[in-house]
């Protein structure tokens, strides 16, 4: 007679994974994901390095697109109190700044004749509600997202309603040259709110312009836009190929997301100041912790180098410790030194 054992295995089945199986298994998804991680995070940060060149290359073609159709590079605006007019033009009569110039020749036209044709009062809300307005192209994908940022810090701006509390900043500036100049002179100097716009200023008594004599000899800009900046090509001595045009800018990570540091308190609407240009007198440097406020020089948060636009619209990847005499004078559109492009990754 034939019996049956309820507890023998049937022919064929499988036994499941024991507790410590599992585990092992787990603790070998773990390594390897730890070991992936690495190359996925290198991967991203290439990336977002390729976006960060590429918003440089299409400002600096939007530079010499403006200079192809007026005759000059975009001016660099009067000072940290001074936005935009639409209505007056792209050169050392704009009060606003080169990221404001150019808006029209990286698709932003509607943005750059807010207020056009209008009063000055019109001009003044329709100013506020532009300094608010977030440019993606002007925002390093590295450092954060595209959005707006707290205003805390500094005073009114003179020909546009207070943007409070909230306005649109970028990441980049332009070379103003190798030698620093006080960013501090038209807000004080130069015209004020009860002077209105004055078309014969004399801007060489002030810091930053380009024949700056008398109080403010010997900071003459040697750049490229600057203070009332209205500069040829043919000005650039050095040749286009070996001067920069505009940058990414050192920013102490501590100010990343608040307005409280003097060269991120502003927004890309301003004209002259820490927040829309930089010079080269400093060498750059990788954004660090604890490290400046009012930041002068270049730099960028990604640990590979920064970026760097040339006055001939090629970017270059250049390493944080690039020989600081070789950087200076990339920063000097005239000082008759030969300088050689060695060493440097050209993004054409």
């Amino acid at each position: 007679m034939r019996t049956t054992s309820w507890n023998s295995r049937p022919s064929g089945s499988r036994r499941g994974f024991t507790l410590v199986e599992l585990l092992i298994v787990i603790t070998i998804i773990g390594m390897l994901i730890a070991l992936l991680m690495p190359a996925v995070q290198s991967a991203q940060e290439s990336g977002r390095r390729a976006q960060c060149a590429s918003n440089l290359r299409q400002m600096a073609l939007g530079c010499l697109d403006l200079e192809s159709k007026y005759g000059h590079l975009p001016g660099g605006g009067w000072g940290w109190e001074w936005a935009g007019d639409p209505d007056r033009g792209y050169g050392a009569m704009q009060p606003g700044g080169w990221h404001f110039n150019i808006l029209p020749f990286i698709d932003n036209s509607d943005l750059h004749d807010m207020g056009k044709g209008t009063s000055q009062s019109t001009k003044m809300a329709q100013g506020q509600l532009q300094a608010r307005v977030v440019v993606p192209l002007f925002i390093c994908p590295t450092r954060h997202k595209a959005k707006a940022f707290p205003r805390t810090n500094r005073g009114d701006y003179i020909n546009i309603s207070e943007p409070s509390p909230i306005i649109a900043r970028s990441d980049y500036a332009a070379n103003a040259g190798s030698n620093l100049s006080d960013v501090d002179g038209p807000n004080g100097t130069g015209p004020g709110p009860n002077q209105g716009y004055l078309p014969n200023f004399d801007w060489s008594q002030v810091n930053g312009s380009i024949t700056a004599s008398g109080p403010a000899a010997g900071n003459a800009s040697t750049g490229v836009i600057f203070r009332a900046s209205q500069l040829s090509m043919a000005a650039i001595k050095d040749g286009a190929s070996y001067t920069y045009l505009i940058g990414e800018r050192y920013l102490n990570i501590d100010c990343y997301n608040v307005g409280t540091c003097c060269d991120n308190d502003q927004g890309w609407d301003q004209g002259y100041d820490w927040d829309t240009d930089r010079w080269t007198a400093n060498p750059p440097s990788q954004d660090r912790a604890g490290v400046g406020g009012c930041a002068d020089y270049f730099g960028a948060a990604h640990p590979a180098g920064f970026h760097m636009a040339f006055c001939d619209g090629s970017v270059a990847k250049i390493n944080y410790n690039v020989d600081p005499t070789f950087h200076q004078q990339l920063g000097n559109r005239a000082d008759g030194e030969p300088t050689q492009l060695q060493g440097l990754s050209i993004i054409k």
